[in-house]
């Protein structure tokens, strides 16, 4: 479906973004894969972490936002880890409707 197209696209463009301009990382890692019906995305980096996350924020940048919207419109979802070591940005997406 052209809308998971779209939407992991976006996803993967705003999450690469993010640690070009905030990570400081050194390496990040695009994948995807199938699962249970799901097109999942994750990207991770190796940066400093989510400021917002790590002083105990929802991380609510702008940027995570447009990604969580971008995934709950079709149905699909977003989950967010930071820490020291870096930060993984996953989004399942539905790949038929439900």
């Amino acid at each position: 479906r052209r809308d998971v197209e779209t939407a992991a696209y976006r996803i993967a463009s705003e999450a690469v973004a993010t640690v070009g301009k905030h990570a400081q990382a050194t390496r990040a890692r695009v994948d995807l894969r199938t699962h249970q019906g799901d097109l999942v995305l994750t990207v991770t980096d190796d940066g400093r972490g989510l400021t917002s996350l790590n002083d105990g924020a929802n991380g609510s940048g702008v940027g995570l936002a447009s990604m969580r919207h971008r995934a709950e419109i079709i149905g699909g979802q977003i989950r967010i880890a930071s820490g020291s070591q870096g930060t993984t940005v996953t989004a399942a997406i539905p790949m038929e409707p439900r």
